[in-house]
């Protein structure tokens, strides 16, 4: 991982804009080591890519930060829509975000012939 994209991350976990060069948000950007992004929640724009087996895997490709139009509903689960009433779930805001594989890879057992 890159200096930016952990910054990044820790922006978007600590809700910190890019701007704020306040000692608050400075003490918020530092790492005592890299044990405490383990387990740490951000929003983040995901797609599918295939591994060394052909398998699909999620691959993090942007943090999503707090100056993006969607992040403070994503980091609430609500949504407000102005064009409807109808309120889009978190999942759904999430699917926005997310980029579908291209398409489906066969799982490795159907692409080998029958055990002996």
């Amino acid at each position: 991982m890159g200096r930016s994209f952990v910054r990044s991350i820790l922006q978007s976990a600590r809700n910190i804009k890019a701007e704020d060069n306040s000692p608050p948000a400075y003490k918020a950007r530092q790492l005592q080591s890299l044990a405490e992004l383990d387990g740490i929640e951000f929003v983040a724009k995901i797609s599918t890519e295939k591994d060394q087996y052909d398998e699909p895997k999620n691959v993090i490709k942007q943090a999503i930060v707090p100056e993006h139009k969607q992040y403070a509903e994503l980091m609430s689960g609500v949504a407000h829509s102005p064009q409807s009433q109808v309120q889009p779930s978190h999942q759904e805001l999430q699917s926005q975000l997310y980029s579908p594989p291209q398409q489906q890879a066969p799982h490795p057992a159907e692409t080998h012939g029958q055990w002996d």
